[in-house]
C-alpha cells in the first residue's frame, strides 16, 4: 500500500534572503540574487558575478555550542532545517526523534572547508593541515550537524546529483517515508 507523502514545511538560505517570505517577495518582484563577488578576490578569473548568501545570521537558528563546530554549509542547513521544522508546525516535543531524519541534496559540499584543506596540504605539507578541517569535509557534513543539532535519530543521508541534488533528496526521502 502506497502512503500519499507531503512538503509540510519549508526553510532556505538564498541569495535572495532568509526565509520563504522575504525569498518568495524577491522572487515575486523579479529580484536577482547576483551581485559582485565579495567573499574572495575575483581578478583572475573572467567574471565577477555570482549568487552569494549575504544576510545571513546562523546565531539566529543554532545554539552557540553547535555553531564553533559547523562550517558555513552546515550552518545554512541546519538553519534551513530549523525554519522547515517551523514552518510545518511539527511540535518537536511530541515527536518520536527516532522517525526524523535529514536526507540532503549538495551539489558539491563544504568546498571552502575542502581548498583550505587541499591548500594546507599541499603547500604547507600534511603535519599542518587542522584536524579540525576534516569533520566538515566530508560530503555528509552538513546532513549531520542538522541532525545534532534537532536531535534527530532517524536516516541520516546526504545525496549528491549536482543540480538534481534537491530533486532527488525529495525522492529519496519520499520513498523513505512510504
Amino acid at each position: 500500500m502506497s502512503r500519499r507523502v507531503v512538503i509540510t514545511g519549508i526553510g532556505m538560505v538564498t541569495p535572495l534572503g532568509v526565509g520563504k517570505t522575504i525569498f518568495s517577495q524577491k522572487l515575486f518582484n523579479g529580484d536577482s540574487g547576483i551581485s559582485p563577488i565579495t567573499a574572495f578576490d575575483t581578478s583572475r578569473f573572467p567574471s565577477n558575478l555570482g549568487a552569494q548568501v549575504s544576510d545571513f545570521s546562523p546565531a539566529d537558528f543554532i545554539s552557540r555550542k553547535n555553531l564553533r563546530k559547523m562550517d558555513r554549509l552546515s550552518r545554512m542547513a541546519v538553519a534551513s532545517a530549523r525554519m522547515a521544522i517551523d514552518d510545518s508546525q511539527i511540535n518537536l516535543d511530541s515527536i518520536n526523534r527516532d522517525r526524523m531524519g535529514i536526507i540532503l541534496g549538495t551539489a558539491y559540499g563544504s568546498t571552502d572547508v575542502s581548498v583550505r584543506f587541499a591548500g594546507t596540504l599541499f603547500d604547507e605539507g600534511p603535519r599542518m593541515v587542522s584536524p579540525s578541517l576534516v569533520p566538515n569535509s566530508v560530503m555528509n557534513a552538513p546532513a549531520g550537524h542538522a541532525s545534532i543539532e534537532l536531535k534527530f535519530r532517524g536516516i541520516n543521508s546526504t545525496v549528491n546529483h549536482h543540480e538534481a541534488s534537491g530533486e532527488t533528496a525529495i525522492a529519496y526521502a519520499a520513498s523513505e517515508i512510504k
